[in-house]
């Protein structure tokens, strides 16, 4: 996971919710400002569930290291059609985290695994009166 783009989501409230990226390396993620990511309206923690609408602008490769800038030498490229991208994903039960500070200090997860998405079905809506069906956001 040296490489890995990492989204961390976590209640800061009982109705919001915090966004930290982190790079990964070989301790626990630090968080990274050079990612260039947004948390969108409809974003938050309703009935139990925390939902997190993100907008990318630089997740098809390795972040900036948040030291240096530069990209990671030995970084990834995501095939933004790939029928079959590789996800980690981990979490970590108790109680809400209660910060929005994106550098806070984390527990370890309680669990982990993989999920493969289909990016060359993501989609998002148009305004009605667009030629497009949906657009891919990864292209």
């Amino acid at each position: 996971m040296s490489t890995a783009n990492i989204f961390i989501l976590w209640a800061a409230s009982t109705t919001e919710v915090t966004l930290s990226p982190r790079s990964g390396g070989s301790g626990e993620p630090t968080y990274n400002p050079r990612a260039n990511v947004t948390l969108l309206p409809g974003s938050g923690v309703a009935n139990g569930t925390m939902t997190a609408n993100i907008r990318c602008e630089n997740c098809l490769s390795t972040w900036p290291s948040s030291e240096s800038g530069d990209t990671a030498v030995a970084g990834f490229e995501m095939d933004p059609n790939g029928n079959a991208t590789e996800w980690f994903w981990a979490c970590q039960s108790g109680e809400m985290l209660g910060t929005d500070d994106p550098s806070a200090d984390l527990g370890m997860h309680d669990d982990k695994g993989v999920i493969m998405f289909d990016l060359s079905r993501a989609r998002f809506p148009v305004e009605e009166g667009v030629c497009l069906e949906g657009v891919n956001p990864f292209v």
